[in-house]
């Protein structure tokens, strides 16, 4: 009977032996499937914000969480300024007149500098929160925008356009973009 319980205890501890090296090989797998996820999510992560940082001027556009005829809108240079507004749908409807607007205008030849850019102011009396400003040379056409709330304003280089190609980049025109999505198509309005 001795040598049964000897037995099993030899066998106990090779099965303990077996399961803490099993345990061991699973703890290394693990961790090194952890540390590169963890890498992999630093790699990532640093992309998002050497994006953020060499990416300019950015914006977030959303309806209020309290109220769904309202709108949130806030606007960052990409570096440390951040302005940040709540409007009416009406407002918001302006702001769309007004981009609009600016956009037909950075499309076109008319007022364009020689040889210095010429800036042309497009704005609404209605809302003067939303300014844009479309500075024209003899390729192409560069847009400003002036948002001004309560907190106080920001002026942003929002986009270009090479006329030429019709070929239009940046901020301004996924900011009317977004702005065409949230809100539906109704008549034109003069400002």
């Amino acid at each position: 009977m001795l040598w049964k319980v000897l037995a099993y205890r030899k066998r106990f501890a090779y099965d303990m032996a077996a399961i803490e090296e099993v345990m061991k090989q699973k703890q290394i797998i693990v961790t090194s499937r952890l540390a590169l996820l963890c890498l992999v999510a630093c790699v990532a992560l640093g992309g998002v914000i050497a994006k953020a940082q060499e990416g300019g001027p950015k914006f977030n556009l959303a309806r209020n969480t309290a109220a769904a005829d309202q709108f949130d809108l806030l606007i960052s240079d990409g570096d440390e300024r951040v302005i940040a507004g709540t409007f009416s749908k009406t407002q918001m409807e302006v702001f769309r007149q007004v981009l609009n607007e600016a956009r037909k205008f950075a499309l076109t030849e008319e007022e364009v500098g020689k040889g210095t850019a010429k800036t042309t102011r497009i704005a609404s009396s209605s809302q003067p929160s939303l300014i844009v400003d479309v500075s024209k040379t003899s390729e192409q056409s560069e847009l400003f925008i002036t948002f001004t709330t309560e907190a106080g304003h920001i002026t942003i280089n929002a986009g270009r356009v090479q006329r030429g190609i019709k070929q239009e980049y940046g901020l301004f025109y996924q900011l009317l973009s977004r702005l065409e999505s949230l809100l539906p198509q109704t008549r034109a309005h003069t400002t």
